[in-house]
């Protein structure tokens, strides 16, 4: 992409070396703030949809570019989802776009899935030697069946995502004994209970006492039921519970009061797996994470020796909430 800033500098450059040849000694030390500006690109461009994103329909979707100078050797690029099929048209088209003329590229797409889509079209060309204008269009679709939602926003996002996580590294000699899996039982889905399986097995038996925990979102989620490898010693730390434990003092937990956390501790002998199983289900649409870590428990109260820590990402939205 071009630099933005690329003319003017050349501009004070040409000033510089007219203040010299005339013997002044006054040089601009910078460019003034108005040459620093970022001018948008000569470049108008817009992806619209014909209908509703429904399943298993056929939509035409344009993708409408403007240049507002001459435009040689122009690309464009329509980039889709693998549940969007392509039905007729072209994705990529190479060519010379002339000055202040709108030129549409319409595409056939048929919806293949239900799901959450962003669909991103890109313009660019080279007006000349290391020169580059570039600009790009986004739709973003819900699809859930009969109904569907387009907007060139994201939908509305409710969650407040579980952003932070265990400080420290992950332990290079203890991850290749650890076997950890972390999944869905089935896709999180609005209104429906899916099952949120961690399961870790270690290959050798560690003599200390792990911590085996899930931060979840601070909202955007409940927690319908769970279990733990012992059946009692799962402990669960929703938000309002946690801001107290962390105001009376208490040392046995260290992780912020912004999220809800489960956490199990114990033993992990060789070959014999813990598991931690929650039912979960949306509370509001929108995408955040999970994140699950293993760690020692520090005595001193801290968070101890990390051995492993990932995140697993989320998303529901449904079309009429997509507002």
């Amino acid at each position: 992409m071009m630099r933005k800033n690329q003319t003017p500098w050349v501009v004070v450059a040409g000033l510089v070396v007219i203040l010299l040849m005339a013997g002044c000694t006054a040089i601009p030390a910078k460019p003034t703030p108005t040459l620093l500006g970022k001018p948008e690109p000569p470049l108008e461009v817009d992806l619209s949809l014909s209908g509703k994103p429904l399943l298993g329909s056929t939509q035409t979707m344009t993708f409408t570019v403007k240049p507002l100078i001459e435009a040689p050797n122009a690309s464009i690029t329509i980039t889709l989802p693998a549940e969007i099929e392509l039905v007729s048209g072209a994705l990529t088209w190479q060519g010379e776009l002339s000055k202040e003329e709108e030129t549409q590229f319409p595409i056939q797409v048929r919806i293949a899935a239900t799901g959450y889509y962003r669909i991103l079209a890109t313009a660019d060309f080279t007006p000349g030697p290391g020169v580059r204008y570039w600009n790009g269009s986004l739709l973003y679709f819900v699809v859930d069946g009969t109904a569907g939602w387009a907007g060139k926003q994201p939908p509305k996002n409710n969650w407040v995502a579980s952003n932070i996580g265990i400080p420290g590294r992950d332990d290079p000699s203890r991850v290749g004994q650890l076997d950890v899996q972390v999944y869905l039982t089935e896709p999180l889905q609005w209104g429906k209970e899916t099952e949120l399986v961690y399961e870790v097995t270690s290959s050798v038996g560690i003599a200390d006492r792990v911590s085996i925990g899930l931060i979840l979102p601070k909202v955007g989620l409940t927690v319908v039921s769970r279990k733990d490898p012992d059946q009692e010693t799962l402990s669960f730390y929703p938000p309002k519970t946690l801001e107290n434990r962390v105001q009376s003092d208490d040392p046995s937990f260290s992780p912020p009061d912004s999220d809800s956390v489960m956490r199990w501790e114990g033993y992990l002998n060789k070959g014999d797996p813990a598991v931690i199983r929650l039912k979960i289900k949306p509370t509001t649409t929108g995408e955040g994470s999970i994140t699950a870590y293993i760690n020692t428990p520090d005595p001193n109260g801290g968070t101890g020796a990390l051995l492993y820590s990932r995140s697993l990402s989320l998303k529901v939205y449904t079309p009429n909430l997509a507002e």
